[in-house]
């Protein structure tokens, strides 16, 4: 059967995509929805040499060029695929999460940014909904916590709880356009069709992923405060592995009521001062093994030697910025960037599932996979810059 993936070359799709391969799914039978050719990405790579596949296998996926923050980019590329009706199973992890340090976008003024996240979250996935309910059996929907709404107190709420979205979420357009895409899915899906819901995910890789520059500065002594607000923090390996084994599931039948299933995909929950310490702590317990080895290079030296103590910034001063940000001119980036990061971080996304969860290393352990992964860049770098 063939497989359609958007978001391949993300942190996320990446993994997805590498247990689809090691679950038996030929190269071959991969459809891959993305701007430039997945063959040249640097993290598809290195996820492939993770999962220990071979890396030639790269160039026998199948690369469908689109731009989803084009209107009808998706639909056109969409309508050359073959078309073997109800054969495909569609994978769709693209989104555009922070605007302010999206390469795309980050230098547009707000209402532009909205519009283009609005576009990749929201409008790109009605034109896949569209294809999909003519060709596809199965529907993979990554859709995030966010989608709920945060809240001012760390309340812990589950599947139950969607209905329910704060007034004061509204105005945020990441929170907005999730939730968008979210029911435009469940309402207009008419095939068999998971939508997952994960925390803050952590794992090997992730600081490919623009929204993670806040570790960077922690490492490098940099960020000394938190936000007031908290999350909830999942391993890439629960991630993926629920995604990709509902994507690689036994043969679904198509009835007259569309089944579709909304799961959280969740861990630990954390204030963001409690996170950024735990991050702190790990992180040096990381530097101070791999001190010991001769041939490690020391990553962010530049850094403290130890831990600093992380302020958390109280909930009425977060509401006091945001409203000096909302003074600035729309056509301001730095408006965006103010509006975004305060609008985001000082709300409560404490979750608990009510459904079993796929087995997960824990939070701790992705997060030093993470930071692997830094070493392993550093050393990537290197190389590039001798040759």
């Amino acid at each position: 059967m063939p497989y359609l993936i958007t978001g391949a070359t993300g942190f996320i799709g990446s993994e997805v995509i590498a247990r689809l391969l090691k679950n038996g799914t030929a190269p071959e039978e991969i459809f891959l929805i993305a701007r430039a050719d997945p063959a040249q990405s640097q993290l598809l790579l290195m996820r492939f040499e993770e999962h220990q596949i071979d890396a030639s296998k790269i160039k026998n996926l199948k690369w469908v060029k689109a731009a989803l923050d084009t209107e009808g980019s998706l639909a056109r590329a969409l309508n050359s695929l073959p078309a073997i009706k109800g054969k495909w199973r569609v994978g769709h992890f693209a989104a555009l999460i922070a605007t302010s340090r999206s390469s795309a976008t980050k230098n547009l003024n707000l209402s532009d940014q909205k519009k283009i996240q609005t576009q990749v979250n929201v409008g790109a996935t009605g034109e896949l909904i569209a294809w999909a309910n003519q060709f596809a059996e199965l529907l993979v929907f990554t859709s995030s916590v966010v989608a709920f709404g945060g809240l001012d107190s760390p309340q812990i709420r589950s599947e139950k709880d969607f209905e329910h979205f704060p007034d004061e979420c509204k105005t945020l357009g990441y929170f907005v356009s999730k939730r968008e895409a979210h029911l435009k899915v469940a309402s207009l899906s008419q095939i068999p069709t998971r939508i997952f819901c994960p925390g803050i995910v952590h794992g090997y890789l992730e600081n490919f992923k623009p929204s993670r520059g806040h570790l960077k500065m922690i490492r490098e002594g940099k960020l000394r405060v938190a936000p007031s607000g908290g999350g909830n923090f999942v391993g890439l390996d629960r991630v993926g592995g629920a995604i990709a084994d509902a994507l690689h599931s036994p043969a679904i039948s198509v009835s007259a009521v569309p089944d579709i299933n909304v799961r959280l995909l969740v861990d630990k929950n954390l204030t963001y001062k409690d996170y950024f310490t735990l991050y702190q702590k790990i992180y040096f317990e990381f530097l101070n093994e791999k001190a010991k080895n001769k041939n490690y290079r020391a990553l962010d030296t530049q850094g403290p030697k130890s831990p600093i103590k992380i302020i958390r910034i109280p909930a009425l001063l977060m509401n006091f910025i945001g409203s000096l940000a909302k003074l600035l001119p729309n056509s301001s980036p730095l408006k965006g960037k103010i509006s975004e990061t305060i609008g985001q971080s000082k709300y409560y996304l404490f979750f608990e599932s009510e459904f079993g969860q796929f087995p997960t290393k824990g939070i701790e352990i992705a997060i030093r996979e993470s930071l692997r992964q830094s070493e392993r860049s550093s050393l990537i770098k290197s190389v590039a810059e001798e040759q």
